[in-house]
C-alpha cells in the first residue's frame, strides 16, 4: 500500500467517523499537534482493526472488542477537542458564505 493510498484510507476512516465536522477537523489538525496525534492513533487503530477482522482467529472477537473500545475513547477525545471553545475558530470559506 502506497503512502497516498494509506492517506486516502485513513482520511476515509476519519471522514466516516466525523462526517459533519470533517472539514473543520482537517483544518484543526494542521494547527494542533496533539489533535493530529489523536487522529493518527484513530487512523492506525482503524487500519489494525480492518486487518484483524480479515485475519480471523480464535481470539479475534476479543481483539476487535479491545480495538473498538480504544477507538471509542479516541473518538470521544476528538469530539471533546472539536467542541472546545478555544478551537472553534476556523476561517470562513467562500462556500460557507454562499446563500443557497
Amino acid at each position: 500500500m502506497t503512502d497516498e493510498t494509506m492517506n486516502v484510507t485513513h482520511n476515509a476512516a476519519l471522514a466516516s467517523a466525523f462526517p459533519d465536522t470533517w472539514e473543520r477537523l482537517q483544518y484543526l489538525r494542521t494547527h494542533s499537534a496533539s489533535l493530529d496525534e489523536i487522529c493518527q492513533d484513530f487512523e492506525l487503530l482503524t487500519s489494525i482493526r480492518a486487518r484483524a477482522q480479515q485475519e480471523a482467529g480464535a481470539d479475534t472477537a476479543l481483539i476487535l472488542a479491545q480495538i473498538d473500545d480504544s477507538l471509542s475513547g479516541l473518538k470521544e477525545e476528538i469530539m471533546r477537542y472539536l467542541s472546545c471553545s478555544k478551537v472553534q475558530t476556523m476561517p470562513i470559506t467562500h462556500a460557507a458564505m454562499r446563500e443557497d
